[in-house]
């Protein structure tokens, strides 16, 4: 084989290996340009979703409506399946989504006691963690506690309303519901004698002083309280101070400090 021919020989594969590369960062550059694409949409379906259950899940509690087969229907979280088949005929995107169902997917494998009662805690902490949790009526509160297990497939919680209040200001408070120390159930034992609306407060006060902490401040105790008024607060901490249940004392830098004598508790000053 000449030379001449030797060069175009190793000058034609020289080209093909610059076009073969090319191909292949083109292709790849454009696979990740639509991947990006593809994830763009979703996240925007995802958040429109996410923004209209919200919004639906929260009109529903306010309508009143009795949670059962009939209604659940109006909630996205349960309708999300037939939402999706019906985004089909609309888009050819090939997008999907679907939610949890209130039937378990596997009837033979159900979640047992322990993990019924952990999905129950998560709920109780999801609610507890919301600003505007403890400005809402109690029928509401329960209501949306049991419109949220049954997003979390738990058809029977298993709590009535005095007991969900109870377990719910307990969420608000801190206390997980894992808490398994003598000192935790002393203080749900001395709880017991504590007005229910007073609950949320005092739990939260005691746990501090349990744990060394400084007391909640006004504005915590507030929100637990349910209430933007400072003089509330503080009608509240005289009550529970007259009742027995704690005592307050301010030093002369006007630290506060809560002791619950009962226990032999105290908080750490604020």
């Amino acid at each position: 084989m000449s030379l001449k021919r030797k060069v175009w020989l190793w000058l034609g594969l020289l080209v093909s290996a610059i076009l073969g590369v090319d191909l292949s960062i083109s292709y790849t550059r454009l696979n990740s340009e639509l991947r990006a694409e593809t994830e763009y949409d979703a996240r925007t379906i995802y958040g429109f979703m996410m923004a209209t259950r919200r919004v639906y899940h929260k009109q529903f509690i306010a309508s009143g409506l009795p949670v059962n087969e009939s209604t659940l229907g109006f909630l996205p979280a349960h309708s999300a399946s037939r939402i999706s088949k019906e985004f089909s005929n609309w888009s050819d995107s090939g997008v999907l989504f679907n939610n949890v169902s209130d039937r378990p997917r596997n009837p033979g494998n159900r979640a047992d006691p322990e993990e019924m009662a952990e999905g129950i805690r998560g709920v109780l902490a999801e609610m507890a963690a919301e600003p505007d949790a403890t400005f809402q009526q109690a029928g509401a509160l329960f209501q949306d506690f049991t419109i949220r297990c049954r997003m979390q497939g738990i058809k029977a919680h298993g709590l009535d309303a005095t007991v969900f209040r109870k377990r719910f200001s307990a969420a608000l408070a801190g206390f997980d519901g894992t808490d398994q120390d003598e000192t935790t159930d002393l203080i749900m034992g001395l709880a017991q004698s504590v007005p229910e609306d007073l609950l949320a407060p005092f739990l939260a006060m005691a746990r501090a002083a349990s744990l060394g902490e400084p007391c909640p401040d006004d504005d915590a105790l507030a929100r637990l309280y349910g209430t933007s008024s400072t003089g509330r607060v503080r009608r509240m901490i005289e009550y529970l101070e007259r009742s027995g249940l704690i005592v307050v004392r301010t030093d002369f830098s006007g630290r506060r400090t809560v002791a619950i004598p009962q226990l032999n508790l105290v908080t750490a000053p604020d």
